[in-house]
């Protein structure tokens, strides 16, 4: 709401220094005090967080950007970028502070005192309001200015932003991609386990299997062995016995 004196205050939510493009808006309570607008952490602090400078300023309401309206004062110092709750918030500071700065401006012309002979003081005041007109002007081409900048500015935020985002795109692309290859890698790594393990388990079973044909084998050997000792004791030996015909 606006005081008696013309004063403004309210709650908006305001951006950090502008060269940092992670900052975030925090919610802060402004007053505007002639020339400066204070800004503190809640209504009821007594130090304020910071100030703008009113000397020299322009003001800029920009579209709605999400759930908030934008509004940009523009100083000599840096742009100052902040979010209203509601579009009438923003109208209102807007408005509020474009009316003042136009109140400051104008100035009232001394009235004259018409003579035959223009009298030095008439030429001084002359010489005054063309001074007064020319400030004017370079006041105006300030604003001009400013506005050109803030909207450059801006420009280039929105710019930095979207080349932030396209690498933030690259990058989590990237991510997937190394994530994707390392799960294919590792399910590889343990199928090549798993055949290997196979290996060792035949392998095993080949030995053991080795060994009982080879046991098998010696058996065989001691039957053959007894089977011919047999044999020679059965056919051989009563043949050698036998004595030879005379």
């Amino acid at each position: 709401m606006m005081t008696e004196d013309k004063q403004l205050t309210g709650w908006l939510q305001k951006k950090g220094d502008t060269l940092k493009i992670f900052d975030t808006y925090k919610r802060r309570w402004f007053e505007q005090v002639d020339t400066k607008i204070f800004y503190y952490e809640n209504q009821q602090s007594k130090d304020p967080q910071g100030h703008i400078d009113l000397t020299n300023f322009s003001i800029t309401r920009l579209p709605k950007e999400g759930n908030f309206w934008p509004v940009h004062i523009n100083t000599p110092q840096r742009l100052y970028q902040m979010l209203a709750d509601t579009e009438a918030d923003a109208n209102y500071w807007v408005k509020g502070l474009t009316d003042w700065k136009e109140a400051r401006t104008i100035k009232p012309r001394a009235s004259r005192v018409e003579t035959d002979s223009p009298s030095r003081n008439s030429r001084v005041e002359d010489v005054g309001d063309r001074r007064d007109n020319r400030h004017s002007l370079k006041i105006f081409n300030t604003q001009e200015e400013a506005t050109r900048e803030a909207k450059r500015l801006e420009l280039e935020n929105i710019n930095l932003k979207i080349e932030l985002k396209k690498q933030e795109d690259k990058y989590i692309a990237l991510e997937t991609q190394s994530n994707q290859s390392a799960s294919k890698s590792e399910s590889d790594q343990k199928e090549m386990q798993a055949r290997y393990d196979q290996l060792m388990q035949d392998k095993a079973k080949s030995e053991i299997e080795s060994q009982q044909f080879k046991l098998k084998v010696e058996e065989l050997q001691h039957e053959v062995n007894r089977i011919q000792e047999q044999s020679f004791e059965k056919y051989v030996c009563p043949l050698l016995s036998t004595k030879p015909y005379q």
